[in-house]
Formats: structure tokens, sequence, C-alpha cells
């Protein structure tokens, strides 16, 4: 797997609010813990099927949720 992109601050929050498969639609009282989000995707010789995993995390470095998304 590898870092598609990468969130901070607003962006994260405006990206947390957001439809999926462009966002994570996180209910309101997530969103304002959240302070960067990442997305990562498996590799086309990554063994399995393909996805994309959305990953937000709190000020503190800690890992919230995550949403995965089948395929690219």
């Amino acid at each position: 797997m590898y870092k598609i992109q990468e969130f901070t601050g607003n962006d994260a929050k405006k990206y947390a609010t957001s439809s999926p498969p462009l966002g994570m639609l996180l209910p309101q009282e997530m969103v304002e813990k959240v302070e960067k989000v990442e997305i990562w995707g498996t590799n086309f010789s990554d063994p399995g099927p393909d996805f994309t995993d959305h990953r937000a995390f709190d000020k503190s470095g800690k890992q919230i949720t995550n949403y995965i998304v089948s395929g690219y």
C-alpha cells in the first residue's frame, strides 16, 4: 500500500464531511475531532482485491475511524 493523499486542518474536516467515494460522510461529532485524513491505496501488484482506505485522525494522532472503498 502507499499513501495517495493527505489532508490537514479545515481541508481534512471538509473531506470528512463530503460524500463517498470522494469523502467519508462522518457524523458532525466525529468531524469536530478530525485534524488529519490520509488516503491509502493498494498497488496493482499487491495480493488480493484493490481498495482505498480513508483514515481520519484526531489532534493527538490517534486514528478515529476509517472508510474502505473497493477498487480505485
